[in-house]
């Protein structure tokens, strides 16, 4: 049952990260107010497994959408003393999504647009892809059990 933390580290930091979202309104925004960091630990290890993986293909937007809930956990560091014990394997988790979820983003001139609406007649094309293999999911794995530890979860 993923529902809230039973024991007490893991309530705390879920109250801390609470309260540090007030202060950090870009955060805010990709974890909203009801984040609760040991149900999104549960649930990652979960949803990390060769069962799971096996079963539901993770795609793009599933992948983009944890490095931006890892990347707003990092921009609180420094102001949620909560979250400082989960320092290292945050840190390594946004390395791993650095590393491996490319964006490309390509401007093409388009060609017969003479009357275009803004006299702009260039196209641009983002592109995200997820490179990785085995040793990438073990890195994830790797420090999400280290978060689960240290909630202990």
């Amino acid at each position: 049952m993923f529902a809230q933390a039973q024991n007490s580290i893991a309530k705390k930091t879920d109250v801390g990260i609470q309260k540090a979202l007030e202060t950090h309104p870009n955060a805010k925004r990709v974890l909203h107010s009801t984040f609760s960091i040991s149900h999104w630990v549960l649930q990652l290890h979960k949803a990390s497994t060769n069962e799971e993986l096996r079963r539901h293909h993770l795609t793009v937007k599933e992948v983009v959408h944890q490095q931006h809930i890892v990347e707003a956990l990092h921009s609180m560091l420094g102001g949620c003393p909560e979250l400082e014990k989960l320092r290292i394997p945050l840190t390594n988790l946004r390395g791993v999504f650095k590393k491996h979820v490319i964006t490309e983003v390509v401007t093409k001139k388009l060609t017969n647009q003479d009357n275009a609406l803004f006299g702009d007649n260039t196209e641009t094309i983002v592109r995200t892809k997820v490179t990785g293999t085995y040793k990438t999911i073990k890195e994830v794995r790797k420090n999400i059990r280290k978060m689960k530890r240290m909630l202990k979860l």
